[in-house]
């Protein structure tokens, strides 16, 4: 796929570049890149990707467009030791900041927040107690240093706060070294420093990136008076000793709007940032990908399976239990209730459901990958016609309770599978871009180290960011994951671009199904005929069609999958040796 890049520098230079997408042949880089610009310190530039239809047929709103600050940052160095890039998060007062760092530490980035350090250094056997007692011994109380008295000590003697400012400044930037260098030592790609007054401290020069965190004053206003014990005095004096919103946002690299109801747009608009960097440093993300394990601890007693690998991380729907099945039960679930408690809606969307969902889909981008979020508001836009809103959630409960019932469809093979993997001291995780709450089917997720979905990271596969999250939030390197699933875009190609192994499952049943979530029941279409073949030519016939699969299978039967298996890796120790 190509990407048509307007660059404005220097006096209107067009210039054109092919630009690689992950080899992503459906990765909509336009729902994730709806507009560029950078700025530098004499003027400012502009990115405008347009890129075919083929990638993406949805005009992209330009709410969450993003800033690029300095093409300086780019390196393409790969002999310098690896160092994560630093992004530095910030945002005045109700603003949605401390949101935004948990859904960081959610994707699995480490985050040093400075003020949850120097509250560890003032409890009981921090680093700061002694300090401080020398110098202020009434400021101790029950073994910890009590803020409240410090503080009043200050006002009091407003000359010994730099006499504070010297303890605890030190310890704050030998804890961030030492964060610094364990998040190299472990080859992380990014790592986040959360620092509330991050321009006041005129800290910004220390990071590859700046993240502010901005929302309408009106609500940032709202949100502030919330909390217990805020005044509109204490407000607006916390507001004077912050450098302003506005100039924060001109001298940002991104922006994360948090005006949205519920935190869907936002989680999106941390994806695309993600997905910019890596797209902006794509030497660096090799190095990330190709980390490698130590493995050389594992002797004759561990099983061949988890020599090859740490953990299978598998789809959910088409993969393990068929999705057409599930969704046809959620939506009479959901029909029966309206019906009932929704008359006016009901008839309405008995009929426009699919048409309803693309639109709120197109209408707002930012949701495009919760599933959820589409939905309801769907549902919403119509209800609130007939006054029949209060019901909504209530509806949503009952057709993800019956989305999230699939003990009694899943393939006949997962439960054996599963129990296979889990006596070979194989981890067992499921990415999917579905819906389903796993923890309602106990037989299942009784095996699962990790659930990832779509709605919780921001983003859809095939886009890098869940199958980094997965990494991260697992602690295994990509390589030590093989990923399985029926779609050989959104499942195979996306893995393999991050750094994973990747299995295709081709179940038998009908192909390319689509339904009102325009979920493709199975996306990878399979000629039957050639299970007549011998099977060396159904092999080679799998290989010619799915290059990039390592491994492809007709089930998750343990015979089969192990055979497969153990050719593959035959060829690449062949495939070693001659190159």
């Amino acid at each position: 796929k190509k990407a048509w890049i307007n660059l404005d520098l220097y006096n209107c230079l067009l210039v054109p570049l092919s630009v690689s997408i992950f080899h992503f042949s459906t990765y909509s880089l336009s729902s994730s890149l709806s507009s560029l610009s950078f700025k530098s310190s004499q003027r400012s530039h502009q990115f405008v990707f347009l890129l075919s239809a083929a990638m993406h047929s949805s005009t992209v709103k330009s709410e969450g467009s993003i800033s690029i600050h300095s093409p300086t940052r780019v390196s393409s160095d790969t002999s310098q030791p690896f160092s994560a890039l630093q992004i530095g998060l910030t945002g005045s007062i109700g603003m949605g900041k401390s949101t935004m760092d948990k859904q960081f530490r959610q994707l699995g980035f480490s985050v040093f927040d400075a003020d949850e350090e120097v509250h560890n250094f003032y409890s009981i056997g921090g680093d700061a107690v002694v300090p401080i007692h020398s110098l202020i011994p009434d400021a101790i109380v029950n073994g910890a240093v009590n803020r409240k008295v410090l503080t009043e000590k200050i006002l009091k003697e407003p000359e010994i706060l730099q006499r504070i400012e010297s303890i605890v400044h030190p310890l704050v930037n030998l804890k961030r070294m030492k964060f610094i260098e364990a998040a190299n030592e472990r080859g992380d790609f990014l790592i986040v420093h959360d620092i509330p007054l991050l321009f006041e401290t005129q800290q910004s020069k220390k990071f590859d990136y700046v993240v502010v965190v901005t929302a309408d004053k009106e609500l940032q206003k709202r949100r502030v008076l919330a909390r217990p014990g805020m005044t509109i005095e204490k407000f607006e004096a916390i507001l004077k000793k912050q450098v302003p919103d506005e100039e924060k946002r001109q001298q940002a690299d991104f922006l994360i709007h948090t005006d949205y109801e519920g935190h869907a747009a936002a989680r999106a608009q941390i994806a695309k940032i993600i997905e910019t960097v890596i797209l902006t440093h794509p030497d660096r993300w090799n190095q990330w990908k190709q980390r490698q394990s130590d493995i050389s601890w594992m002797d004759s007693k561990i099983h061949p399976l988890r020599k090859m690998f740490d953990m299978f991380l598998f789809d959910l729907d088409d993969t393990l239990v068929p999705v057409l099945v599930q969704l046809q039960a959620a939506q009479m679930a959901l029909f029966e209730f309206m019906e009932i408690h929704m008359p006016n809606s009901f008839l309405i969307l008995k009929s426009s459901m699919k048409q309803l969902l693309i639109e709120a889909k197109l209408k707002n981008p930012l949701l495009a990958h919760d599933l959820t979020a589409l939905r309801r508001l769907a549902i919403l836009n119509v209800a609130e016609v007939y006054a029949e809103e209060s019901r909504v959630d209530e509806a949503m409960q009952v057709f993800l309770e019956a989305r999230s019932a699939i003990s009694d469809n899943l393939y006949d093979d997962v439960l054996q599978c599963f129990d296979w993997l889990t006596s070979a001291g194989v981890r067992i995780g499921i990415l999917t871009n579905g819906n389903a709450n796993l923890s309602a089917c106990p037989a299942l997720s009784k095996f699962l180290s990790l659930v990832v979905t779509a709605g919780d990271v921001g983003a859809s596969k095939p886009s890098p960011v869940p199958f980094m999250a997965c990494c991260q939030q697992a602690g295994i390197v990509p390589s030590r994951i093989l990923y399985v699933g029926d779609s050989y875009e959104k499942d195979v190609l996306g893995a393999k671009n991050a750094g994973m192994a990747a299995l295709l499952l081709l179940r038998e049943g009908p192909s390319c199904v689509m339904t009102d979530e325009g979920v493709a029941g199975h996306a990878v279409e399979w000629d039957s005929s050639s299970s007549s073949l011998p099977p060396i030519d159904i092999s080679q016939a799998l290989k010619e069609r799915f290059p990039a699969a390592d491994v492809s299978t007709f089930s998750l039967l343990p015979e089969e999958i192990m055979n497969k298996l153990l050719l593959w890796q035959q060829e690449q120790q062949q495939f070693s040796k001659e190159t």
